[in-house]
C-alpha cells in the first residue's frame, strides 16, 4: 500500500466519500493529515543522534527538537538540564574550562517536518491507521460533524502506537 500524502488524502476522500477532485477539501485533509501526523510522530517518539557543540556546557536546542533521549561525551552518558532553549550539560571539569567548546553526541526526539504531496512519513507504517484517524476526526470537527468526528475521535486516541526502534551509533558507557 502507497503511503504518501497524496495517497492518504485519496484513502481519506473515498472512506468519507468526498471528491478527491475539490481542492479545498484535499487542502484542509493536507493540513489535517500533517497536523495527526506530527502528534503520532510525538507520541511514536521518533529518534535522531547528532553530533552537537557544547559552548560552556550549554547546546543549543535544534530547530525539530522536541525531547532529549540522551546526551554523551566521549562515550559516556552525560548529566542534563533543559533551560528554555538550551540544554545544560554536566561535563567532567578536566575536559572543558569556562572558553572551552567540544563535541558533543546527543539522541533526541524530534517532530518531521510537514509531509510534501509525494513525502512519506517517516513514523511506523503500523500508525499510518492513526494518522487517517487523526486526520478524519479533525476534519469532520472542521465540517461541524461532531457526531461522526467522534467515531475517529475514539479510534485516534485508543489504538495503540506502534514504535520503531532504530539502532543508534552511540555506545552507552555507565
Amino acid at each position: 500500500m502507497e503511503r504518501t500524502l497524496n495517497d492518504l488524502v485519496a484513502r481519506i476522500c473515498t472512506e468519507l466519500d468526498e471528491n478527491p477532485g475539490d481542492t479545498a477539501v484535499t487542502g484542509a485533509l493536507k493540513k489535517f493529515i500533517n497536523t495527526a501526523y506530527k502528534d503520532v510522530a510525538i507520541r511514536e517518539k521518533l529518534e535522531k543522534s547528532i553530533t552537537i557543540t557544547a559552548i560552556n556546557g550549554i547546546i543549543s536546542k535544534p530547530q525539530d527538537y522536541y525531547d532529549v533521549s540522551d546526551i554523551f561525551y566521549n562515550n559516556c552518558s552525560m548529566e542534563f538540564e533543559e533551560r528554555g532553549s538550551d540544554i545544560y550539560v554536566l561535563l567532567p571539569a578536566f575536559d572543558i574550562n569556562d572558553d572551552t567548546a567540544c563535541d558533543v553526541d546527543m539522541l533526541y526526539f524530534y517532530i518531521p517536518a510537514d509531509l510534501g504531496d509525494t513525502d512519506t512519513p517517516l513514523t511506523n507504517q503500523a500508525n499510518d491507521d492513526l494518522i487517517v484517524a487523526g486526520a478524519k476526526y479533525i476534519y469532520l470537527q472542521s465540517d461541524n460533524q461532531y457526531s461522526k468526528a467522534e467515531v475517529h475521535n475514539r479510534d485516534y486516541n485508543t489504538l495503540p502506537v506502534r514504535r520503531t526502534r532504530k539502532n543508534m551509533q552511540f555506545k552507552v558507557e555507565r
